[in-house]
């Protein structure tokens, strides 16, 4: 059978048994009705404009623009090669290409999206695999299997297994089973669920976002309660109240408003700030430490100030050179570093370094070396204190140590 030849100008159509074809730009509106049923495809060398609903077999534009003024129904192909396709109500089709720009006003649906430049819809859009040279913009919900863009990814919902963009991607909700993977920066407005989150800029997480491991290379934020595993950053971390996680290694500063729950490790190039109590396995700190309180079941090394409301506690503590403490500290074995500054310590076994000054001391074993001076001393093993340190009150052997505050 021959294909039916549109001339330029409009043509009204409606039910096409087999193919169309046109050389130039060509109109057609339904002849009947609101939709134009083509059984087999259409192939235009030109723009294509139809003034209602189209379904057909397969649509090919080579060298114009496409526009549907109503929803679109493709069985097979949908490629608009070097141009743009504009569909005002849905899409459906198996496949769709198209080189430069697509919009849709309605729900968009396909086995494969592939768009060279941008691709907006206006509600939502399923596919298994959406993929994008430029932007993606998604009004409504994005479910794809993977979705990448090579600029920005923006999508009220999203629901996948994988996502990926070179530029940023922004979302309000939802859930990436695998990875996240981000050129420039991310940001959730609200709680996203994800398997693994890698960003080269800036990421922010809304409250409520769980997910696996973190790494960032600049600043990672959040605004509320959130759940990670391993977060790597190399610039700083700030995270709201109710933040857990296993661990979190920062090459600046960490900061967290109200309590953070870690299992693992919290190490801090710069300082830390946590305004609530701290739980963790152990911290090395190169700067300042604050904290409402802090209780390790490892070591605490802290290169500047340790501050705390209620206390350090931890098995070992190591406070530096010239360093200054203020808030009790309680552990197995603590250090004290020459010329430091320290109030009062509970231990099993410490030792006052030259030249530190130290408030009360709890201990079972006591060692203050040479130009020391400790407030008082309390111990229920031993005591040695050099010839030339100092001890304000004479050091009391006793049957058993007052209560530490942690």
């Amino acid at each position: 059978m021959e294909p039916r030849h549109l001339p330029r100008g409009r043509t009204a159509l409606g039910s096409v048994d087999g193919d169309v074809t046109s050389d130039g730009p060509a109109t057609i509106y339904p002849a009947t009705g609101d939709r134009i049923e083509v059984s087999g495809s259409l192939e235009l060398e030109g723009d294509l404009t139809v003034e209602g609903g189209l379904s057909c077999d397969a649509l090919t534009v080579r060298r114009g623009d496409l526009r549907v003024q109503g929803p679109l129904l493709v069985r097979h192909a949908l490629v608009v090669r070097k141009g743009r396709a504009e569909i005002e109500a849905g899409l459906t089709a198996e496949r769709v290409e198209v080189a430069r720009l697509l919009r849709c006003g309605g729900e968009a649906e396909a086995r494969e999206f592939d768009v060279g430049g941008e691709f907006r819809a206006e509600r939502s859009v399923k596919a298994e695999v959406v993929g994008v040279g430029g932007r993606l913009d998604v009004l409504g919900t994005l479910t794809a299997r993977r979705a990448t863009a090579g600029g920005a990814l923006r999508a009220a919902r999203v629901e996948a297994e994988e996502v990926e963009a070179g530029g940023s991607i922004e979302a309000g909700q939802g859930t990436v089973q695998g990875k996240i993977d981000v050129g420039g920066f991310f940001e959730s407005s609200g709680a996203v669920a994800f398997g693994r989150l890698r960003v080269g800029g800036r990421a922010v997480l809304g409250p409520g976002s769980r997910g696996g491991d973190i790494a960032v290379g600049g600043q990672l934020r959040s605004g509320g309660p959130v759940e990670f595993g391993d977060v790597e950053v190399g610039g700083l971390v700030e995270l709201g109240p109710g933040a857990k996680g296993r661990s979190i290694e920062v090459g600046g500063r960490v900061s967290a408003e109200g309590a953070l729950e870690l299992t693992g490790r919290l190490e801090s190039g710069g300082s830390a700030r946590i305004t609530g109590d701290l739980s963790a396995l152990e911290i090395e700190v190169g700067g300042s430490f604050l904290a409402g309180s802090a209780v390790l079941t490892g070591e605490a090394e802290v290169g500047g100030r340790i501050e705390t409301a209620r206390g350090l506690k931890a098995s070992r503590i190591r406070v530096p050179n010239r360093g200054f403490v203020r808030g009790p500290i309680v552990g197995e074995e603590v250090v004290i570093g020459k010329d430091s500054e320290c109030g009062p310590v509970w231990a099993r076994h410490l030792l006052v370094r030259p030249r530190a000054k130290v408030g009360a001391v709890h201990a079972e074993r006591v060692e203050v070396e040479s130009g020391a001076e400790v407030e008082s001393a309390e111990y229920t093993g031993s005591c040695r204190v050099a010839p030339d340190a100092r001890c304000r009150t004479a050091p009391q052997s006793v049957a058993s140590l007052a209560p530490p505050p942690l």
